[in-house]
């Protein structure tokens, strides 16, 4: 047997039990469930921010010959503002889903 197969026995046998456990706790489903309904707003935002910090050379320097020097400001308001508005909304959407758990 290798050290990999003896790495998920011991996972399967000891830590699943575990996780099964705290993964049925009400709390937790509350969590996962808030925080899914903020995953649009998360890939909204990382899409503005993939197009502010763009890895390829000359970028910066392209989109400040056709934008400005101010160009990136710009790009991140809407990474700013998704990211904001996500927080609230996974408050509310965690708190919804737990009092829908509870009752």
């Amino acid at each position: 047997m290798s050290l990999f197969d003896k790495f998920n026995v011991f996972l399967e046998e000891k830590f699943m039990p575990v996780a099964a456990k705290v993964g049925s706790q009400k709390h937790v489903q509350a969590i996962r469930d808030g925080l899914v309904l903020s995953m649009p707003l998360t890939i909204a935002g990382s899409i503005f921010l993939i197009l502010a910090f763009l890895p390829i050379s000359g970028y910066d320097e392209f989109m400040k010959g056709i934008f400005g020097d101010g160009w990136m400001g710009k790009v991140l308001y809407p990474v700013r503002g998704t990211f904001d508005i996500m927080a609230i909304f996974g408050c509310i959407g965690v708190s919804y889903r737990l009092a829908e758990k509870i009752r």
